[in-house]
């Protein structure tokens, strides 16, 4: 008896990625290389950060945290969008995942049955596409234009 193989694990490439192993190559062979290919920040953490990850690290017990994130942090993201945008988000609704990949997963999941057609303007992020299809969705193209500044419009 063969076990079934899952469609959803063998979503398009995401060419980023192999730009980015190319990459890593060339600098591991000695090239200068300036690493544009995902969007990753090009500087250190700041020292703040990285003086209360140390501190954390070494006085605090680790383990695994809520599915949602910590309360303390989540709260912290609220207030911040109350004090930098005027926008009252209550910390209950505030969702911390380790990257933004996990993130769409859940919006996406919360927002969309399988089976339901979702529009996406051309040119997008490929990961949107990936995500969405492997959640069992149809990918709906909305060619944009330079002219449409790249966003859907009604007219699309």
């Amino acid at each position: 008896m063969t076990l079934k193989r899952s469609e959803r694990g063998a979503p398009a490439p995401f060419f980023a990625l192999d730009f980015m192993r190319a990459a890593n190559r060339m600098e591991s062979s000695g090239r200068d290389v300036l690493h544009l290919e995902v969007g990753q920040p090009a500087t250190p953490a700041p020292a703040g950060v990285l003086s209360a990850a140390r501190d954390h690290l070494a006085s605090q017990r680790l383990g695994y945290t809520e599915g949602v994130g910590i309360e303390p942090l989540r709260a912290r993201i609220a207030r911040h969008y109350r004090d930098m945008h005027g926008i009252d988000v209550p910390a209950r609704r505030v969702i911390v995942t380790t990257g933004s990949s996990g993130g769409f997963v859940l919006a996406f999941l919360s927002a969309f049955d399988a089976g339901d057609r979702v529009a996406l303007a051309l040119p997008s992020y490929p990961a949107y596409r990936n995500i969405l299809v492997m959640l069992g969705l149809e990918v709906v193209d909305l060619p944009a234009t330079e002219s449409d500044l790249y966003q859907p419009t009604p007219a699309l």
